[in-house]
């Protein structure tokens, strides 16, 4: 499981990540990228979505200490 910002060059599916306006997405590959599922939808807006994304990035790390 991998969550977070991406580089869209770094997988050929990351690509399909790009969602317009404040979207969510969610990629799952099942078995050797034979089943792809593509989810998209609305997101929270920009202001939670970051402070969100922010506040999950600090847990990680304190948990790491």
């Amino acid at each position: 499981m991998s969550a977070g910002f991406k580089h869209v060059d770094d997988h050929p599916l990351y690509k399909n990540l790009i969602v317009p306006g404040v979207e969510n997405a969610l990629l799952t590959l099942e078995g050797a990228e034979e089943n792809i599922y593509l989810f998209r939808g609305p997101g929270a807006g920009p202001d939670p979505t970051t402070d969100s994304m922010i506040a999950d990035a600090k847990n990680i790390l304190h948990m790491r200490d």
